[in-house]
């Protein structure tokens, strides 16, 4: 059973890991493989899903 504890801790690494990918440039994310608007989709469900994998 998931406590209230454990969706507020993943909501904010959520939310964490948004901010971190907003603060790159969009060079950087190029260079890692991503759009700037991929970042809600990583956050919520980890990496986007492309070319059918």
């Amino acid at each position: 059973m998931i406590s209230v504890l454990d969706t507020w801790r993943a909501k904010r690494r959520i939310r964490n890991t948004h901010q971190e990918l907003y603060s790159l440039s969009d060079r950087t994310l190029s260079d890692i493989g991503l759009a700037r608007s991929d970042i809600r989709t990583i956050g919520a469900n980890g990496l986007p899903n492309r070319h059918g994998r």
